[in-house]
């Protein structure tokens, strides 16, 4: 009996001295870390941004990385560059080490739109009922191209045009505005005033020399754009054309059949020679004046406006005065004749005969007895 107490003892033994020289210790895995950096992380597009990952492993290493740009597309480089166009986007970067445990970290990338910018021009801004205007948008992108015009006239019409025509039918002020997008949806905006004016009574001038031209008001107005003068009198500014450039559409044919309003050069010879001018008005007053006196003297100026508007029908002193009117300085009383309908050279290439002579110094004498204007 003792020697099988024994043997069992000595067997526990051994086992138990076994199984400590087998016993081992596992260790946990400790996962990688990650930081991702960006540079810059705002801007106008296009933007290159320059990425960089910091990745380690404390228990073993790493084995892969992988940055989702946040675009669709990925890179797996360390330092690598990405192009963006306008947006926001999140860039996420994910990294693995041996034991296949991952990290992740993430940035922001904001990316701006040059907005578009605009401006109108037009070919005028003011002019009379019936007005037809053109429209022209001056458009820039930087960073893309205009997709869209809307166009808001001020009258409740519409266009989509980039460049557009409106006909302003109405008197009024009116302020047009036009609207563009482009392509990344940014919008910009310009306006511009409209001033459409009542429509002008028309009338006309007949000029009778060598030729006999009818003057409309529109080509009046057109010559007073081109050889307008101002003439005050202290309280008001008239405005004009001398009374030559008149002179000299009729004084010769130097334009044959075809005669145009500006194209033309004063007769220096006739005049010298001497003719008599007779203006007359449209209730029957009449002046003349000799063609030496009013050989390129600005001082006889044919107005039609007076303080930037159109001539009143009567004078203060209840004459007519409307459509044209003869101001400036050389034109004193009696020579301030209004209401003009004709311009007439009298005696053109008779020189200075007697007949000629008479005929104004009869009419000189007529002036005299009649009441000027004022």
């Amino acid at each position: 009996m003792k020697t099988i107490i024994i043997i069992l003892f000595v067997f526990l033994v051994g086992w138990s001295g076994c199984t400590e020289k087998n016993t081992t210790t596992i260790s946990e895995n400790i996962p990688p870390s990650v930081i991702l950096s960006a540079n810059p992380t705002t801007g106008y597009q296009p933007l290159t941004v320059s990425f960089h990952i910091d990745a380690e492993d404390s228990d073993g290493q790493i084995i892969s990385s992988l940055i989702d740009f946040g675009d669709g597309t990925t890179g797996d480089e360390t330092n690598t560059t990405h192009v963006y166009t306008y947006g926001s986007y999140t860039a996420t970067v994910i990294v693995k080490d041996n034991q296949d445990a991952e990290a992740r970290d993430s940035i922001t990338i904001d990316v701006k739109n040059h907005a578009p910018s605009v401006a109108i021009q037009t070919n005028t801004t003011t002019a009379e009922a019936p007005l037809n205007i053109s429209f022209t948008s001056i458009v820039s992108d930087l960073d893309g191209m205009i997709t869209a015009w809307s166009w808001d006239f001020g009258d409740g019409t519409l266009a989509e045009t980039s460049n557009t025509t409106h006909v302003f039918a109405t008197p009024g002020q009116y302020t047009i505005k036009v609207t563009v997008t482009d392509n990344d949806g940014e919008t910009a905006t310009a306006k511009t005033d409209i001033t459409v004016e009542p429509a002008k009574a028309d009338w006309q001038i007949t000029l009778k020399g060598a030729t006999t031209v009818i003057v409309t008001r529109r080509q009046f107005e057109q010559l007073v754009d081109v050889y307008g003068q101002d003439w005050s009198d202290g309280d008001n500014t008239w405005h004009g054309v001398p009374l030559w450039h008149l002179i000299a559409i009729i004084d010769d044919k130097e334009n044959g059949s075809n005669i145009s309003l500006k194209d033309y050069t004063f007769n220096d010879k006739l005049a010298d020679k001497g003719y008599t001018v007779k203006i007359t008005a449209g209730d029957g007053f009449v002046i003349t004046l000799r063609s030496q006196k009013t050989a390129h003297e600005d001082g006889y100026l044919v107005t039609n406006t007076v303080d930037g508007d159109v001539l009143p029908a009567r004078t203060p002193r209840d004459r007519p005065s409307w459509p044209i009117h003869m101001r400036g300085d050389k034109a004193h009383q009696p020579y301030n004749i209004g209401n003009i309908i004709t311009i007439e050279l009298v005696g053109l290439n008779e020189g200075n005969s007697l007949l000629s002579y008479l005929l104004h110094m009869i009419q000189m004498i007529k002036e005299k007895m009649f009441n000027s204007y004022p």
